[in-house]
């Protein structure tokens, strides 16, 4: 009798122990709709907070060394952007930007979008974008779009009077220089082996020594080539697309002075700046409508950090708790 009630103490804590084990492993699975939040009367769902945690985990992953535990960092990271989403969306709704902000009919818009798409491709239509949507990638352009015509209503209904932009450009005067023109004499050889490595030191050498650009180049056939490029802001675009290296070489460069010898574009080359000119800065009823939107935009970034000022969050705690993310839990 006294080894039969020892043995029911022993079996007491073990299947304690099992029943919590089961309890906290074996939960069922957290569906999408799952509340985690609600955000003055609007529910975050799990499938919000879960499309955040993929959006950050790489990021928190790899700077969180702050002693806090990378799931829990990643839980309050990934809820704080929700929250600011979810208020934004809540802005969007009020304006009549979008009638519903729900988890479930971003899913179900997402869903027509891509039998939208996949009809098209079917028929030979023009699909602009990718062919299908991934969650992701759809929520990001969604968000953008809101985030575009909030920005345009509030540009509408904020009055900015000539001298308040008159004012900002005259403050930011520097954000409107138009960018020096560069006038360069460039020196190009084909190939980077040790032949024409050769023929590039050799013109250099003759340009160091006081032969002007064009006489150091001749002589040497096909081989190098010469030209005039100007930089200014017509080309700006191009020019970092065509030659970035070139670009940030000239850019500092005073009347007469050379580049250094480089490689780019499969090529050896430097330049001399022949002129440089100053136009000075763009008019001011050329960046007026731009002003006005910069404006707006700052007007759109306060009305939303006034919103999350005053946002009444509430945690589901029982959902939020449930959270796993095996990622970052080791």
């Amino acid at each position: 009798m006294l080894r039969r009630t020892r043995l029911y103490f022993l079996l007491i804590p073990a299947l304690a122990l099992l029943a919590f084990f089961l309890l906290t492993n074996h939960q069922p699975k957290l569906a999408g709709n799952s509340v985690v939040a609600v955000v003055n009367g609007e529910p975050i769902t799990y499938g919000e907070m879960k499309r955040e945690m993929d959006s950050q985990r790489a990021r928190v992953i790899g700077t969180s060394s702050d002693g806090e535990e990378p799931l829990e960092k990643l839980k309050k990271e990934a809820l704080s952007n929700a929250v600011n989403t979810k208020v934004m969306q809540m802005m969007a709704k009020e304006k009549g930007v979008v009638a519903d902000i729900s988890y479930e009919a971003f899913l179900k818009g997402l869903t027509e979008e891509n039998k939208r798409r996949a009809a098209a491709v079917k028929s030979n239509q023009a699909v602009f974008g990718p062919e299908h949507y991934g969650e992701s990638e759809y929520y990001r352009l969604i968000q953008s779009n809101i985030a575009g015509e909030l920005k345009k209503i509030l540009q509408s209904e904020t009055v900015f009077s000539d001298e308040q932009l008159q004012q900002y450009y005259d403050t930011n005067k520097e954000q409107y220089k138009v960018p020096d023109t560069i006038r360069t004499r460039k020196v190009t050889v084909s190939g980077v082996d040790a032949d024409a490595g050769k023929i590039m030191k050799d013109i250099r050498s003759r340009v160091d020594s006081g032969m002007n650009i064009d006489e150091a180049s001749s002589g040497y056939g096909q081989s190098a080539h010469v030209e005039e490029q100007i930089f200014d802001a017509k080309s700006a675009h191009s020019d970092t697309l065509g030659y970035p290296i070139l670009l940030s070489k000239v850019q500092p460069l005073l009347q007469g002075q050379l580049t250094g010898v480089f490689q780019e574009n499969g090529k050896y080359l430097f330049a001399q700046c022949i002129e440089r000119t100053t136009p000075g800065y763009l008019a001011f009823k050329e960046v007026k409508e731009a002003i006005r939107s910069h404006l707006a935009g700052q007007a759109y970034d306060r009305e939303i950090e006034r919103l999350l000022q005053d946002a009444k969050v509430s945690i589901n705690e029982d959902v939020y708790d449930r959270i796993r993310d095996q990622t970052v839990q080791g």
